[in-house]
């Protein structure tokens, strides 16, 4: 048994939406991402090659301004070596070649820049969930509970976490106990950190966020389009309504 484990209970929660979840890893390059993978291949996940695949990320901006901030951004970026090999272009046939759905009935008189990341990655992340829970389902000491919903957290007087559990499918209600709570990203992360009332809740505020996935098997049109490529969001708007035309490989 770990020896973590032996001393201490610890409840993590987390909230997973596979449809949904948006990561800033996914925007780290390939060689420091390749760097964390092989380090957790070694000993807890198996072929990696099952959620990482090589995925150019680019950035692509529109107008004369936004283009030579973009070509003095490449600038800076190339000199550190984990940019090394950024390609910068305002070239609409280089661009066509790079993303030409993104390109398709575009004017020739539209100026655009973009710079391309050849070492971008894209991670499947529910492959790489279930591969975490299937290593830590093999370790007796850890229990994974499948739609359950944590309702609510209370520090009691022994300085124990006192966490109230529903399960989604049979509405039975049960509490569990741990020395430590650790609360995972996601849209339900509010409510858990403002119900254990440490200090460290107050000042966070949240708001509801949409978007819609469009999946495809035609190859000609997945053809038509190969990387990540971002670009722009609006004076004043939340960086999550950045518009993108993003890869994912499922």
């Amino acid at each position: 048994m770990n020896s973590v484990y032996s001393l201490y209970s610890f409840c993590i929660i987390t909230e997973y939406h596979y449809h949904h979840a948006q990561f800033s890893s996914s925007f780290l390059t390939r060689s420091s991402q390749e760097q964390k993978w092989i380090k957790y291949n070694k000993k807890y996940i198996s072929n990696p090659r099952e959620f990482i695949n090589s995925c150019p990320h680019m950035s692509l901006v529109f107008g004369n301004k936004d283009a030579e901030f973009l070509r003095k951004r490449h600038g800076r970026l190339i000199q550190s070596n984990l940019f090394k090999g950024m390609q910068f272009s305002t070239d609409h046939a280089q661009l066509r070649e790079w993303i030409p759905l993104v390109m398709s009935k575009r004017k020739e008189t539209e100026i655009l820049a973009a710079t391309k990341m050849d070492l971008g990655t894209d991670v499947n992340f529910g492959s790489l969930t279930r591969k975490m829970e299937h290593f830590l389902s093999d370790d007796s000491a850890v229990e994974i509970f499948h739609y359950h919903e944590a309702k609510d957290l209370e520090l009691r007087p022994d300085g124990k976490w006192e966490i109230k559990i529903k399960d989604r499918l049979d509405q039975h209600k049960h509490e569990v106990v741990a020395d430590f709570v650790f609360i995972g990203a996601g849209g339900y992360a509010l409510p858990l950190l403002e119900s254990s009332d440490i200090p460290e809740s107050e000042g966070y505020g949240g708001f509801p966020v949409s978007g819609e996935w469009l999946v495809t098997h035609n190859p000609e049109l997945i053809a038509q389009h190969q990387a990540k490529v971002y670009t722009q969001a609006s004076v004043d708007a939340p960086p999550m309504s950045v518009p993108h035309l993003d890869l994912r490989i499922i």
